[in-house]
């Protein structure tokens, strides 16, 4: 019940600062495969947000109708506060699959980057945590590290990235107790990323992205024995083709596509 009261309480917001509230956006789905099937997936999302107190204040909807008599959908509330050095904020989120659960999301934040994060989940007289994590920057030679150390209390499992990003070129290593990833960004010309990955267990992939003229990019990952994706993005058109792969052969090859509708 306490729940549903929150849940009631965001669309009170979103009523009384719906004047000035934009439009709904709108983004009509289109799923398929290799095996002929095509399925629509209209969404719609709200977003408001005021000021009180001081205090930036956000809220929003997204409904998404998943098939014939099936609507699911995603109610959030955000509030943010600013100060000389730093800002916190807290983001509440229930969804439609379990109205009796809010998931929790706090920060406290820095302008340079620095940032801490908790993530929680409350239900009826409970309330537990699901992760911590920091993060954080400093400059060092012609570039700048980012370390971020990150706890999952869930699976009691841990890992770091650590990151070194410089005009063209971008490290990155993230280890856990399981395996290690390392990956290379190279900006190649003004239109052109490489960004190459392996971890010790052996996986590789590697990314291509592409500006096009324009405003619009495509990207190529291609995931040893596992996957090719293709993804390109152009304003409110966004679509994917995905092919799983082993070997040399692929199949069940599948697609999805987006369009935004503006009011």
């Amino acid at each position: 019940m306490k729940i549903l009261l929150v849940v009631a309480s965001v669309l009170a917001f979103l009523e009384s600062v719906s004047a000035k509230a934009a439009p709904p956006q709108v983004t009509i789905g289109i799923n398929g495969g290799s095996d002929g099937a095509i399925e629509l997936k209209p969404a719609i999302k709200w977003v408001s947000d005021t000021e009180v107190a001081g205090v930036n204040v956000e809220g929003g909807i997204v409904s998404v109708v998943e098939d014939l008599g099936t609507i699911s959908y995603n109610v959030w509330a955000k509030a943010k506060k600013s100060f000389t050095d730093f800002s916190v904020s807290g983001r509440f989120d229930v969804e439609s699959a379990a109205t009796d659960i809010v998931d929790v999301d706090l920060r406290v934040e820095s302008p340079g980057g620095a940032m801490a994060q908790l993530s929680a989940t409350a239900g009826e007289g409970t309330v537990g945590v699901n992760s911590v994590q920091a993060k954080g920057g400093f400059e060092v030679g012609p570039g700048r590290m980012t370390v971020n150390p990150r706890y999952n209390l869930k699976s009691s499992k841990a890992d770091v990235a650590v990151g070194y990003d410089m005009e063209k070129m971008a490290f990155g290593v993230t280890a856990s107790a399981d395996s290690q990833k390392f990956t290379v960004s190279r900006a190649v010309g003004d239109s052109t990323l490489i960004t190459p990955s392996i971890t010790t267990k052996g996986d590789f992939s590697l990314a291509v992205k592409q500006k096009l003229e324009g405003r619009g990019t495509v990207t190529g990952t291609f995931k040893a024995n596992d996957s090719i994706i293709v993804d390109w993005a152009d304003g409110p058109w966004v679509a994917s083709v995905a092919a799983p792969i082993e070997g040399y052969t692929y199949n069940g090859v599948k697609f999805t596509a987006k369009r935004k509708v503006d009011f």
